[in-house]
């Protein structure tokens, strides 16, 4: 998914098609007026020639944002500017028409006919750009609304209708802009409430298939412990033996490694499993990092992965589960971050700290530091830099809104040229 600022440029550069046309058509029945002098050609004539040129600019860079799903940053500066190409033009062409045909209200009236109908038209087209929309407006209605004052004054004020334009398209223009207004707030809303019901949607498909590996590691636990459990007695009955030193070894190993594999099932099935209502208790933090852990010790080792554990002992009230879904997504990252590194940088870090009220969990890496692009989009819903197939990109995005819910917060920071990710809980007072 877009910014919300890529939003509004796509949602612009779609609708900029249509006026592109027609405010070529309408530049030629300008130009058309009733007029021809020397002065018509190079105050009318030239500006409706450079709106044709812009807008058949406008609608080459339509075409080519057509081609892709992103807005290159150069296509939207070629855009602002023949926009304001477009607006300084279109006011300086209407308003020589005024000037040149005060004695022809026929004209006058069909030429604020045009210009209302295009700064109106704005509101659609340019309306969800703030900058893009003020401009144009004021562009194009200023220069109209500067000649109907200057012909009221020089007339001695005996002429009032053109005092009562000039109201109307002083009104009119501040109407436009706050219609331009209105425009992008209802757009703002509009994006924020796709993005809230697609973040719902996907938390809701998440919490669904965790709950279908709650249930197939139920199963698996079932299915392991029975023969783990015989075979742990029969290892346990083979270490009371008179054995000599060397087998005796052996046998506490097997018992450690059985050990091992029961816990390692018994936290899958713990975290796979998530309740209907989120279970909140008190928690000390090292040991629930630790049991987190033990799900990456093999992999860790065999990727030759040095971790550096900096812990404290202190308690967090939270929901477990969550927790350490958060806790896996980091270490995930952190791991595929140097999974491709030379081997003496790949390491990860966790480091525990106090700040102020808060405990900070930071989790680095030997990787290098996030570009400021992906950054600013990181923790957005889909957004991945993973090849397709290989991630959904809503695992930061999840955890961010876990730890938000918990009253905290998740950051993406720079610590010693490396990325951090810190994940920022309230402590239990």
């Amino acid at each position: 998914m877009h910014s919300i600022g890529e939003e509004v440029r796509v949602e612009v550069l779609a609708r900029s098609l249509a006026p592109a046309i027609t405010f070529a058509v309408l530049a030629v029945f300008v130009f058309l007026t009733p007029e021809d002098s020397a002065h018509h050609h190079f105050f009318v004539g030239i500006p409706c020639a450079l709106i044709i040129a812009t807008s058949v600019w406008r609608g080459l860079i339509y075409a080519e944002t057509r081609k892709t799903d992103s807005i290159p940053a150069g296509l939207w500066t070629q855009f602002n500017i023949a926009s304001a190409i477009n607006s300084i033009c279109w006011g300086t062409a209407l308003a020589s028409v005024v000037f040149q045909n005060e004695t022809s209200p026929l004209i006058i009236t069909f030429t604020l006919l045009i210009a209302s109908s295009i700064a109106n038209a704005s509101i659609f087209t340019l309306g969800n750009d703030a900058k893009l929309h003020v401009t144009f407006v004021t562009l194009t209605l200023a220069p109209l609304i500067c000649i109907c004052v200057y012909r009221y004054s020089t007339n001695s004020g005996s002429d009032i209708g053109y005092l009562s334009i000039s109201l109307m398209l002083f009104i009119g223009l501040l109407y436009i802009l706050f219609q331009g207004r209105i425009t992008r707030k209802r757009f703002a809303h509009l994006i924020a409430t796709q993005r809230d019901l697609l973040e719902q949607r996907s938390m809701t498909e998440h919490a669904n298939r965790l709950t279908s590996l709650g249930e197939l590691a139920a199963g698996f636990a079932h299915e392991i412990n029975n023969p783990l459990t015989v075979i742990t007695g029969n290892i346990d009955l083979i270490a009371k033996q008179d054995l000599d030193a060397t087998l005796l070894k052996y046998a506490s190993r097997a018992m450690a490694a059985s050990q091992r594999i029961s816990k390692i099932v018994k936290n899958l099935r713990t975290l796979s499993h998530r309740s209907v209502e989120e279970v909140r208790e008190d928690h000390e933090i090292t040991a629930l990092i630790k049991d987190t852990l033990e799900l990456y010790e093999d992999r860790l080792q065999n990727r030759k992965i040095t971790l550096e554990l900096q812990l404290l002992e202190q308690v967090v009230y939270c929901d477990l589960v969550q927790i350490e879904q958060i806790l896996l997504n980091l270490l995930n990252n952190a791991i595929e971050a140097v999974a491709d590194l030379p081997e003496g940088e790949r390491w990860l870090k966790i480091q525990i700290s106090r700040l102020d009220q808060t405990l900070v969990i930071a989790v680095s890496n030997g990787g290098p530091v996030i570009s400021s692009v992906i950054a600013d989009k990181i923790f957005t819903p889909f957004f991945t830099t993973k090849p397709v197939g290989q991630g959904m990109g809503l695992g930061l995005a999840i955890s961010r809104t876990i730890a938000l819910n918990h009253h905290g917060d998740l950051r993406l920071e720079t610590k010693d040229g490396h990325t951090c990710f810190c994940l920022v809980l309230p402590l239990v007072l």
